[in-house]
């Protein structure tokens, strides 16, 4: 079913890593700035508040969403030929989806992980 919705000459499947960074981000700082604002993010360095809980799973959750993303894209890759020297237009299209799918959703796995590392050092309201 996700092959249906992500196939090969989806943009979607190209973008679908950086849309689901995007998604944890709001949610990271809608969560921070809701539990600031209502008390549930007082906790320390040391800590751990209802705030960085809720973070934390949903970085679980996007990292989760971004790795499935990658095989999906893995396998689109090795479909189009892998590294062999591609046949014709569509072949070399179809592998340069599937590369920059790769990369992206490899770029906003590390940009998710960028976004929850402060939560281990700095405490969610400072």
């Amino acid at each position: 079913m996700p092959m249906n919705v992500i196939d090969r000459d989806s943009l979607i499947g190209m973008v679908a890593g950086p849309l689901v960074w995007t998604a944890h981000f709001l949610v990271a700082y809608i969560l921070v700035a809701v539990g600031c604002a209502f008390g549930f993010g007082t906790s320390g360095p040391g800590e751990w508040g209802a705030v960085r809980t809720a973070v934390i799973i949903a970085s679980g959750i996007a990292l989760a969403i971004i790795a499935v993303l990658i095989l999906l894209a893995w396998r689109r890759w090795t479909q189009s030929g892998g590294s062999e020297t591609p046949q014709n237009e569509r072949q070399a299209r179809h592998r340069f989806m599937a590369v920059g799918s790769l990369l992206l959703c490899f770029l906003s796995g590390v940009a998710v992980v960028y976004v929850t590392v402060p939560l281990f050092f700095l405490a969610a309201c400072q």
